[in-house]
């Protein structure tokens, strides 16, 4: 900016937006401040919006705070809170969704829930983090989680106290797939005059197991920690600390109120779970709000995280950086999606209730996270068969006795590793000369509709970006590597292998063959292939697992070794980039979480899929009581490599269920694949024409969406062993399948539950 730029502090109830930043002979800057939508990275914030953003400004309310927005999907209707002024307010505000145009009105819980401040929906019930009084409607309540029946309007105390003392002000809480309600507790209640009683406790952040009662502090180290929301797969989980706005806990000074610190803390961090998701390690800041403090805080379905800031909602990636801003006239305490596919985005402050629709690019996390066979109600009375094969279609193991796969089924099936919207999968086969690759685009995958028909049948639809094989440990490559010649050095004698003759098979090398495979040439090798697969940007990334075998010889075959080490490399490359960051400026891409995938799950499935109809859907496994006459047949075998081929090849050939639109790179290995089965090539076999040598020391071109002619000549005319290419696409088409089998499985049993805790609150008939 020129100088003299200035933009004034924020103060006590005065927030100073970005957009009043006084900038001289810049008259454009005006614009910042009456834009509906500020863009910070235009690649990904234009995709968020859409061609068509809008902005509406739905309801005028109070200038109270207005906090809690949840959504009730059976209902179509956002309810939300009113805390103080005027004190001691009970009714709470509920949105009707059906009318056109929505409605605005008041509602009474039963008994009353005195100053939401922070809610949820799980399993059927709204969770909300309350404040306290010691009147409230003639009866005392305190700090604390209760749920809501929205079906009944009855509400229920959770939790109150922790060892006999109140809470400070149950802030902000969300519900894991354990059922473990995580909450903040800061001290605005205090602060603000919404409470009779002076803080016994300091600001923390807890987890409270409702089957036990077990209340675990998780975190005490921020000044007044705020919101509270996890992220999709289940890994990470971010707190806000507001302490920018704080206060002094003296009784003798008649509850002097808050004073906002422009310099006091107003950041978002990130933190890992751990100890199988029961506590929280890993601290970092990731933002640092330039607009008011961080109050309202979740996760979208894809990662990205929001904050309610000021005059607006900030939009991050998981990393902290800035993507968009939507900007409001009034300061947002928090937000909701709403809608079928939770598109509709709803804030909610002093003074408005607005709307925000821009495409599905933002979408909310299922509301129906929670296991909903918690009560071991309807699961385990499930045939064996069908444990097996909703198992299957899960993508878990199906073996074992049937209580053992109802606690696998309870225990991994609400773990989500994909994000729908918006996300891309890196499908790696392993091999050391044959490495194999796919890229897959999951914003293509329609959520709008059923994953299955009424007959059972897919309707996957993915976009390839790219599909190539590479061939790894080659003179070319190793002398070609970038890695290799860093800082100006030239390569050793130990790293640039000598007197090396290449085999069709790859396994066997004449010459010194330690050196081509030695420790130091592959880990430059598997380095200068990770950042390369980095730059196609995935969100998920698969790795085929591999596993040590003798091929009924007396030991375990040299290749064999090389492979494992070579996978051992990749893991340990991406894992240190993942939490170390880009490895000095090679790569600027962030690096998700890595998954191994096993061939033999892979195969099982698709194998299944084969001899069973389209593999049947969900709702057939979860409702079908007999199998008799089903056409289900028990899952024998994997499928051998003609048979991975053979499946590829019908998609490809747009003979299947699972569709796909492709990239021009895509489009030639697709075109070169079906080539080679036209003309005899099978999993091992080998044309006369070799297939052209794409090298890892080479930089690929790397397109998010249609490639460049460059790309596209790069790609072999011919190729000479397809089992590599498919394996690789059954592998990432798997896992997707999977997580929208697991979405499909989780509604489903969702749904059961709650009809039967229906069913068993009813009044009897009588004799």
């Amino acid at each position: 900016m020129p100088y003299h730029f200035s933009r004034p502090v924020s103060k006590n109830n005065s927030d100073v937006g970005f957009g009043e930043t006084s900038v001289p002979n810049d008259t454009s800057f005006g614009l910042v401040q009456k834009a509906d939508f500020l863009v910070f990275d235009q690649k990904r914030g234009l995709e968020i919006l859409g061609s068509k953003p809008s902005y509406d400004f739905i309801f005028n309310i109070s200038e109270a705070v207005h906090e809690a927005p949840v959504y009730v999907p059976g209902l179509n209707k956002l309810f939300f809170s009113q805390l103080a002024p005027p004190p001691g307010y009970l009714p709470q505000l509920v949105v009707d969704l059906n009318q056109d145009p929505p409605t605005l009105s008041e509602f009474l819980s039963d008994p009353p829930v005195y100053a939401p401040n922070g809610g949820t929906f799980h399993n059927g019930l709204i969770y909300w983090a309350s404040g306290g009084n010691n009147s409230i409607g003639g009866t005392e309540q305190r700090a604390g989680i209760r749920t809501l029946d929205p079906m009944t309007n009855k509400t229920v105390t959770l939790l109150n106290n922790y060892f006999g003392y109140y809470f400070n002000n149950v802030d902000d809480l969300f519900v894991d797939a354990r059922g473990d309600v995580w909450f903040t507790d800061p001290q605005y209640s205090w602060f603000s005059r919404l409470t009779d009683t002076p803080p016994a406790l300091k600001p923390a952040s807890y987890r409270f197991r409702p089957s036990t009662g077990a209340v675990s502090m998780i975190d005490d180290t921020l000044v007044q920690p705020n919101g509270i929301a996890v992220s999709p797969d289940g890994k990470n989980i971010y707190i806000s600390d507001t302490g920018a706005i704080n206060g002094i806990i003296d009784p003798s000074l008649n509850i002097p109120g808050s004073v906002v610190n422009q310099t006091g803390a107003r950041t978002v961090f990130k933190y890992d779970l751990t100890d199988n998701g029961t506590h929280i390690t890993g601290k970092r800041p990731i933002w640092y709000a330039h607009d008011w403090v961080p109050d309202g805080l979740k996760v979208a379905r894809n990662g990205f995280v929001l904050t309610a800031a000021g005059k607006g909602v900030d939009v991050l990636d998981s990393q902290g950086t800035l993507l968009l801003r939507a900007q409001t006239d009034f300061v947002v305490q928090n937000f909701a999606w709403t809608g079928a596919n939770l598109t509709e985005f709803w804030m909610v402050g002093q003074g408005g209730v607005a709307r925000r629709i821009s495409g599905n690019k933002i979408c909310g996390q299922a509301l129906l996270s929670g296991s909903p066979f918690k009560s071991h109600h309807w699961l385990p009375s499930l045939r064996p068969w069908q444990l097996r094969y909703i198992a299957l279609l899960a993508g878990l193991s199906t073996s074992g006795r049937k209580d053992f796969v109802v606690d696998r089924l309870q225990e991994e099936l609400f773990q989500r590793r994909l994000p729908l919207v918006g996300g891309k999968v890196l499908s790696i086969d392993m091999g050391v000369r044959n490495l194999a690759f796919c890229v897959l685009d999951v914003k293509h995958l329609n959520l709008s509709q059923e994953a299955w028909d009424a007959n059972g049948k897919s309707k996957t639809r993915l976009h390839l970006i790219d599909w190539k094989r590479l061939s790894l440990f080659t003179t070319k490559a190793l002398a070609n590597s970038p890695v290799q010649k860093t800082r100006g050095q030239k390569a050793s004698a130990d790293t640039q292998p000598s007197n090396v003759e290449e085999e069709d098979d790859g396994d066997n090398v004449k010459g010194p063959s330690h050196e081509l495979y030695s420790p130091a040439s592959m880990a430059k090798v598997a380095y200068r292939l990770a950042v390369q697969l980095l730059a196609y940007e995935p969100t998920t990334i698969l790795i085929e697992r591999q596993r040590f075998r003798s091929g009924g010889a007396a030991a375990v075959q040299e290749w064999t070794v090389r492979v494992n080490m070579l996978e051992s490399m990749l893991w340990a490359i991406f894992e240190t980039l993942r939490h170390t960051g880009n490895g000095e400026g090679r790569t600027t891409h962030a690096v998700p979480e890595v998954h191994a995938v096993s061939p033999k799950r892979v195969g099982s499935f698709w194998f299944a899929g084969r001899h069973d109809t389209a593999l049947r859907a969900p709702a057939w496994a979860l409702t079908e009581t007999d199998r008799r006459g089903t056409g289900f047949l028990p899952i024998k075998g994997s499928g051998d490599k003609k048979d991975k081929i053979a499946i590829a090849e019908s998609w490809l050939d747009g003979e299947s269920d699972i569709c796909f639109t492709y990239s021009t790179a895509a489009e030639a290995t697709r075109a070169a694949f079906l080539e080679a089965r036209r003309k005899g090539t099978k999993g091992k076999g080998r044309a006369k024409n070799k297939v052209d040598k794409i090298e890892a020391g080479s930089t690929p071109s790397v397109s998010t969406g249609e490639e460049s002619e460059d790309m596209a000549s790069a790609m072999p005319e011919k190729l000479d062993k397809l089992d590599d290419l498919a394996d690789c696409l059954l592998q990432a088409t798997a896992w997707i399948t999977w997580e929208e089998n697991r979405r499909k499985i989780i509604e489903i049993g969702a749904r059961e539950e709650l009809q039967g805790r229906n069913r068993a609150s009813r009044p009897s008939d009588g004799a």
